[in-house]
């Protein structure tokens, strides 16, 4: 397995909402439990020089799953 971190772009926004929106990553925290794609697209079209929006890329060798 490897894993490579990397600037957060647009194309990855599905990926990003998913994350936000599943129910453990939701409980006990204070963000809003039910964010639209729409606007974590626009979190990543609006971001300025100095934010830094990361995403992890796990690849997978053939035959190896992710455990």
């Amino acid at each position: 397995m490897d894993v490579t971190i990397r600037k957060a772009e647009p194309s990855a926004a599905e990926g990003i909402w998913k994350c936000y929106t599943a129910p453990q990553a939701v409980r006990n925290t204070l963000q809003l439990p039910y964010r639209s794609l729409e606007s974590v697209r626009e979190l990543l079209h609006k971001s300025v020089e100095g934010d830094h929006i990361l995403v992890a890329a796990i690849y997978v060798l053939r035959g190896y799953p992710i455990q």
